[in-house]
């Protein structure tokens, strides 16, 4: 958890020095054993803490929270119900600072989407329409 903007980075280390105990464990060496730090996966919050976080100013990207920076969120339905053409247009707004779907956008931002299920033929289709914006490949 990256604690100045609150948004988890899985790939970041905690800043703080872990305690001795059970969260270190003895590597052995020939020098002797060195305490190595166990990279802690789950952080347990109290109530009152959840209550005090104050959302950094650059977190919201989407409406009210719907989408926000370091958030996951999964697009799921049937064949053929506009997935992809959502996920398109969600990349088309941040990149234009347009609303999607009649949400806020807070910020301009720039979207990778990682597409395994239409091919070129059918995504075509779909940028024919989106790429009306001028300058979208920016």
């Amino acid at each position: 958890m990256n604690q100045a903007s609150g948004v988890f980075d899985p790939l970041a280390d905690d800043e703080k020095p872990l305690r001795s105990g059970p969260a270190l464990r003895a590597k052995p060496t020939a020098a002797g054993a060195v305490a190595v730090p166990v990279k802690k996966f789950i952080r347990f919050y109290k109530p009152s803490e959840v209550a005090a976080y104050e959302t950094p100013a650059d977190v919201p990207l989407i409406g009210e929270m719907h989408l926000y920076k370091g958030g996951i969120f999964v697009v799921g339905g049937a064949p053929g119900v506009g997935k992809s053409f959502a996920i398109s247009s969600l990349a088309v707004c941040g990149a234009t600072g347009a609303p999607w779907f009649g949400l806020k956008l807070h910020r301009r931002f720039k979207t990778m989407i990682l597409q395994a299920e239409n091919g070129l033929v059918r995504l075509s289709s779909e940028y024919k329409v989106h790429c009306e914006h001028a300058a979208l490949d920016d």
